[in-house]
């Protein structure tokens, strides 16, 4: 029994890494035939996968406010680039991409922030530079009046993909 469950997920798997190699191919030729349809047993034995949470974009108002003046020039931007402003579901912004599809650093995070709360408390910013990126990171500590307690910004250099 146990060589016969191997062997039908086996064959689950090969007909969905198929199926998934034929649906992302770039070409697509008018002469190739459909992919006939998986049998109603294959696709009953795939596991079934939730749908993707929808992507909210919000624009340059969605930057929280600075609350400290260090933190504003991490998150001041003056190139005026193309870029796509990513929010979770409480409408705060969690990451700023670049849109510009002329851009070498094409759909690559410009800016992640991290929330506790309502509070912003990580901002991390990269730079890319050719062969390597620059992260900086700024992490807040808060007093429980809502001051800020600590700040601690962070530079390091990573190799580019």
């Amino acid at each position: 029994m146990k060589r016969s469950l191997v062997a039908a997920s086996l064959v689950v798997a090969a007909v969905l890494a198929g199926d998934f190699w034929l649906r992302s191919s770039p070409v697509s030729s008018k002469a190739s035939s459909p992919v006939a349809p998986a049998s109603k047993a294959v696709v009953a034995a795939a596991p079934s996968i939730p749908p993707a949470p929808a992507i909210l974009r919000g624009s340059v108002a969605s930057r929280p406010a600075a609350p400290d003046p260090r933190l504003a020039m991490l998150i001041a931007s003056s190139d005026g680039a193309p870029t796509d402003f990513l929010l979770d579901a409480d409408g705060h912004l969690i990451k700023e991409v670049d849109s510009d599809r002329h851009s070498p650093t094409y759909r690559r995070p410009l800016r992640e922030y991290t929330y506790a709360g309502d509070k912003l408390i990580r901002v991390v910013k990269y730079v890319y530079t050719g062969k390597q990126t620059l992260i900086t990171q700024a992490d807040l500590a808060y007093r429980p009046d809502g001051s800020i307690d600590q700040y601690r910004e962070t530079t390091r250099r990573e190799d580019s993909e």
